[in-house]
């Protein structure tokens, strides 16, 4: 899975805005590691790239406003 999908970046940077620095790069990092550990978890069942990406954004729910 790559890790520089712009659905993904646009995705932690509205869900991080508002936080600064190191805090920011923290909570961007867990994030990415999470949705990218879903995505991957959905592949493995069959589910394609694209696919397995949007579902695991959309399981974490609404980025921030």
């Amino acid at each position: 899975m790559p890790d520089s999908s712009p659905e993904l970046r646009r995705y932690l940077a509205r869900a991080t805005r508002g936080l600064w620095g190191k805090r920011r790069e923290e909570v961007y990092a867990e994030l990415e590691e999470h949705v990218l550990e879903r995505a991957d978890h959905l592949m493995v069942f069959g589910v394609p790239q694209q696919e397995a990406l949007s579902r695991a954004l959309s399981e974490l729910g609404p980025r921030g406003a």
